[in-house]
């Protein structure tokens, strides 16, 4: 080998040395600005003399090939799901279990935390990466490689010459969450609910470096192979003796007394950790009773999870106050004294509406208890009132909007208390942020804080005045320069002809979400045929009931938002006409709950294609609906599918004009 080509090496050894001391040991040894260092020297090198590259390089792990579907690769032995415990009675009742299938009393186990990610498989032949498959349905797995090469805690290749399979969880800690999601924010996007869902949707993205851009982590839970025997503990060691990542929370446990106290600790531990845990996952520890104990149809006999409630955390109430929407709703929210939450800090909590208060009885300076479960937004789910004062007043429901001081009213079967002022600005700036969000206008770039500015400083009174900036009044804004603000007014431009449908939906009727804005566009045509519809042919309308077309009418007939529709047109807004051609399919007429991240679809797309044969999609699984759409990690819903005997179908099905049957599960 040349000196270059030793040089090479040398780099790649010392880079895969640096990469296992930061993502896998946590113990950093040299400086980000000492390892970018390295990396563009290799970089560099083999730029200049290609002849040394290969595939397992950590210059390599960024692909640049984007894939149009993921393959499907079925598992060597099922990536089965596993039986889950609620509490300590039920963690002994596994435990005689085990004992009585075992045959004595000592059993020892290994208590793992649970992590809340996406399982993955990760194959190895001659100590090289060569596939890497997500759980799937249990059976096969999408082929997400190029993807799972971007997690540099994953080695691209390790210290042995054997074939090995190795499964874990890939993962997203809380900080990379939220930096993502004030990206969103930013964008005028919806956020991210929580680290799982996350990371679920970077290993389906199909473009590598867009998933390398998501920071994921690993931590390999599980090994098979020639040097992988006796007992689990022993094996999660050998895998980090590989530079694999193991969680180091990890406890071996000689008695189920000893689980318990595990099961405390790590509890305990929830606060303090990065990435999100739901729980623990109890294993017995010998390989041999592993084999002996074996598996049911659907999870084995020899491990089960245990699932922590909702993490809870009492704080004192500071104040409520009232927040106006774009729809001119009002949703009161508490003000609190900062807690720490499920991996966040916590100072405002939902309070959903009036009736809320009133039924918690809740009160500024009241100790009430929050709760997180996974999703961005906390609620208060109850309030100690033992402390509380006979002086401390019950909280007052305003009557008048806090913005525009116009008399608040309650809509006919309502629970919420509305502003009936379309010109209330609040109103204005949150019907601007909704109306140029990807889902509506779609127009890029232009999140609330630039929508904020252009408030703030004048340039804009409504949706329409987007129309009318000028490139001069954009660059003097703080934090738009002369790239950004040609990149917006492009954006802007572009958004002239959107689908009838996505403007309905831009225009912010209340009620009108995507799916009834779709159906106002096919049934009427045109913007200026539902301009002139009657209350009478709308409820005609497919889904269309009373109170949704009075909605409707309503909005239309407000004088305020008729300007904005004529300012809109002035301005070149020309929506598309589209009058629907329903094929026949396999949803025709069905209704159809979508739950879990789908193999290559997006959940838009797929209701998209579903609406297209004729059928409807609802949120809530129920005894009227006919099927249910399933992806991976598809949570309670498949569950309750389940139990009310509700066929569960794949992705496949969209493809299935025949009416074949597409039930995987």
């Amino acid at each position: 080998m040349t000196d270059i080509g030793k040089h090479v090496d040398t780099l790649r050894a010392l880079i895969r040395q640096h990469d296992d001391a930061y993502y896998v040991q946590n113990a950093p040894t040299i400086s980000d600005f000492e390892y970018d260092k390295l990396y563009r020297e290799l970089k560099d090198l083999l730029q200049a003399h290609p002849e040394f590259k290969s595939p397992d390089c950590p210059t390599e792990r960024i692909g640049s090939d984007r894939v149009k579907s993921f393959k499907k690769v079925a598992h060597a032995f099922p990536m089965l799901s596993i039986d889950n415990t609620y509490n300590t009675e039920e963690v002994r009742d596994f435990h005689e279990r085990v004992v009585r299938l075992l045959g004595r009393a000592e059993v020892e186990y290994v208590v793992e935390p649970k992590i809340d990610g996406v399982a993955i498989s990760l194959l190895y032949e001659k100590g090289r990466l060569q596939l890497g498959k997500t759980r799937g349905d249990g059976i096969t797995g999408d082929d997400v490689t190029q993807n799972l090469r971007t997690i540099r805690a994953i080695p691209l290749i390790v210290e042995t010459k054997e074939s090995f399979e190795v499964r874990g969880e890939a993962y997203m800690t809380w900080t990379t969450l939220h930096k993502l999601n004030e990206g969103l924010r930013e964008a005028g996007d919806k956020e991210m609910k929580n680290p799982r869902n996350a990371a679920a949707g970077a290993l389906k993205l199909q473009d590598p470096k867009r998933t390398a851009e998501k920071e994921l982590r690993f931590f390999a839970y599980y090994a098979q192979g020639p040097s992988f025997k006796i007992t689990h503990f022993l094996n999660l060691e050998r895998l980090k003796n590989l530079s694999f990542p193991v969680n180091p929370h990890i406890r071996l446990c000689p008695s189920i007394d000893a689980v318990l106290a595990a099961l405390s600790d790590m509890d305990k531990l929830r606060d303090t950790l990065p990435y999100d845990i739901d729980g623990a996952v109890i294993k017995v520890n010998p390989l041999n009773d592993q084999v002996q104990l074996g598996n049911t149809a659907k999870s084995p006999r020899w491990v089960t999870a245990f699932k922590y409630p909702p993490q809870q955390k009492p704080t004192r109430l500071l104040r409520i106050v009232h927040q106006v929407g774009r729809t001119g709703v009002l949703t009161p929210v508490a003000e609190v004294e900062p807690v720490q939450l499920s991996g966040t800090t916590v100072s405002r909590a939902t309070l959903h509406n009036y009736d809320e208060i009133a039924r918690l009885d809740i009160r500024e300076g009241d100790t009430v208890f929050i709760e997180k479960s996974g999703e961005i937004i906390p609620k208060i789910i109850r309030v100690d009132k033992t402390g509380r004062s006979k002086s401390i007043p019950a909280a007052m429901i305003p009557t008048n909007c806090p913005e525009c001081q116009t008399l608040l009213v309650r809509m006919e079967e309502e629970v919420a208390l509305r502003c009936p002022n379309a010109a209330c600005p609040v109103q204005q700036r949150r019907r601007v942020e909704h109306f140029v969000a990807r889902k509506a206008m779609n127009i890029d770039k232009l999140g609330p804080a630039i929508v904020d500015k252009l408030f703030s400083n004048g340039l804009i009174q409504d949706a329409a005045d987007l129309y009318a900036l000028k490139r001069e009044q954009l660059v003097n804004l703080e934090g738009l320069g002369e790239k950004s603000a040609d990149y917006l007014l492009q954006s802007i431009e572009q958004s002239k002809n959107p689908p009838l449908h996505r403007f309905l939906f831009a225009l912010g009727v209340p009620h009108v979400g995507e799916t009834v804005a779709k159906i106002l566009a096919s049934q009427s045509g045109s913007l200026q045929a539902l301009r002139e519809i009657s209350e009478e042919r709308l409820q005609t309308m497919t889904e269309i009931g009373p109170i949704l077309a009075k909605s409707v009418i309503s909005f239309l007939n407000e004088r305020t938002h008729q300007v904005l529709i004529d300012k809109l047109t002035a301005a070149g807004i020309k929506p598309l006409a589209e009058k629907q051609t329903l094929q026949t399919g396999f949803f025709t007429g069905k209704s159809v709950v979508i739950t879990g991240t789908l193999p290559t679809l997006s959940r838009e797309e797929a209701a998209a294609r579903i609406e297209a044969m004729g059928g409807k999609v609802v949120a809530s699984v129920s005894k009227k609906i006919d099927y249910l759409l399933c992806g991976e990690n598809a949570g309670s819903k498949l569950d309750k599918a389940k139990a009310l005997g509700i066929p569960v179908v794949g992705e496949e099905s969209l493809a299935n004009p025949d009416g074949g049957n597409p039930a995987y599960r």
